[in-house]
């Protein structure tokens, strides 16, 4: 009887398979072999003379007439079995991988089913048997660092490989400085270590691993010694007072990863100038991580252009500016930090809500919040504050005072006649040293 074999590619999980059939057995296979591999072969039956009767299947794998695996086993009509053959791990024929190199998959059946089927130029061989894993203790190195590596290759059916492997180290220009040949060890597991010269090629250096005719690469990046960098920072006072006036502070100097740095600082203070060599106050000290400094008032006003007066003597704030400089001992490099520091007659400032009214509504009354803060912006609760509201046409005054709360706030409120065309609005307050700010604010109807 003819037979006719229908080949089936099953894309399942990215699973190629193929079949033998006719109108009385079908026959399903994995389009790939690999060393090492189990291949299980589905064997259906569907008719059988007698019925009843067992059919033998016979399966051999060959690679150039070379018979590489051979299994058999019993079946029957109607009842689905299998038959795993099993690929084994080498000692395979040269160029076994090759299109031109003929494979074979031959089955045989005999017993209540007679049948011959061969599969040729379907069964494709894959002779990446091995999956090899190549580990080192880090990513990159340093020169004159010691690579540490391990290596271990692994078979589909989780057998660790225990022959022989070939290891190369090559540097960027792909010269090979290292070998290590027919290396193998009872567990699997090669360890090897690699010292870096002192002055190696610097970029991606590449590890081999040779097994069985396949290689894998692994790569790692030997880079340049780069002298840790560190961060200088000044942290003082954002304001000074007249009442208190000095500058009060602290010069840190730490690496990147937390280290404190030593050698020499300087800290220099000065007010902004531009039409002549600003006078500075310099401070010179050892450093080890932090410096704390002190400048007095009396210094600071030394700073200020006698030209221009007290720099106490206004709120507006008259900036004073912080550098320090920081040399490490080793390596003599130096690194800067700077800050800046505002000093004001009172401490405290008296500021006009942004969400109050732009005007008001005659006749009806006219509420507005005062914020009571520090010149840094931080409030001021239990501060006296005085406010006089004078009217106009008629300059009508009324003054009352009133105590800011817990959040550094004041509501004013006046009731605004119909002749009222405008009003003016004025707030004092003093600090804990009797200096005095004020506020002033004109507010028209609508």
């Amino acid at each position: 009887m003819a037979l006719k074999i229908i080949f089936y590619v099953l894309t399942l999980f990215i699973l190629d398979a193929y079949a033998f059939s006719n109108n009385s057995y079908l026959i399903t296979v994995p389009a790939t072999f690999r060393p090492g591999m189990a291949v299980n072969m589905n064997i259906l039956i569907l008719r059988a003379k007698p019925p009843d009767a067992a059919v033998t299947v016979n399966a051999t794998f060959l690679i150039d007439s070379k018979r590489i695996t051979t299994a058999s086993g019993q079946f029957y009509a109607g009842q689905t079995g299998s038959l795993q053959l099993q690929i084994p791990s080498e000692g395979f024929p040269e160029n076994s991988v090759s299109y031109q190199t003929t494979k074979h998959l031959e089955v045989i059946g005999s017993g209540g089913l007679t049948f011959n089927e061969t599969k040729s130029r379907s069964v494709k061989f894959v002779k990446k048997g091995v999956t090899i894993y190549v580990q080192t203790d880090k990513g990159i190195y340093k020169p004159g660092q010691t690579v540490h590596m391990r290596i271990v290759a692994v078979y589909p059916s989780l057998k660790v490989h225990t022959g022989k492997m070939t290891l190369t180290i090559s540097d960027p220009k792909n010269n090979k400085l290292a070998m290590w040949k027919d290396e193998n060890t009872a567990s699997g597991v090669v360890s090897k270590d690699f010292e870096l010269s002192s002055q190696p090629n610097i970029g991606k250096w590449k590890i081999s691993v040779d097994i069985e005719g396949q290689t894998k690469e692994t790569t790692f990046e030997v880079k340049e010694y780069v002298l840790p960098k560190f961060e200088v920072k000044i942290v003082a006072n954002s304001y000074a007072s007249k009442g208190n006036g000095e500058i009060r502070g602290t010069v840190t100097a730490k690496y990147t990863y937390g280290k404190n740095v030593e050698g020499k600082a300087k800290l220099s203070a000065y007010f902004p100038c531009y039409s002549r060599e600003c006078e500075k106050y310099e401070l010179n000290f050892e450093m080890d991580g932090s410096h704390s400094f002190v400048i007095s008032k009396e210094r600071i006003t030394k700073l200020y252009p006698y030209s221009y007066g007290d720099p106490y003597s206004n709120n507006y704030g008259y900036q004073v500016v912080l550098n320090a400089s920081v040399t490490e001992k080793l390596t003599q490099k130096t690194y800067f930090g700077e800050a800046t520091v505002k000093t004001y007659k009172s401490a405290v400032a008296l500021k006009y809500a942004e969400s109050n009214p732009k005007a008001y509504k005659a006749g009806f009354p006219f509420q507005a919040l005062i914020e009571v803060t520090r010149p840094d912006g931080s409030p001021v609760p239990n501060i006296l504050v005085s406010v006089s509201s004078t009217t106009y046409p008629g300059s009508q005054e009324l003054s009352k005072a009133y105590t800011s709360d817990e959040n550094g706030y004041v509501i004013f409120q006046r009731t605004i006649g119909e002749d009222v065309t405008s009003l003016n609005i004025n707030a004092k307050a003093k600090d804990e040293f009797g200096e005095e700010v004020t506020l002033f604010r004109r507010v028209s109807k609508f």
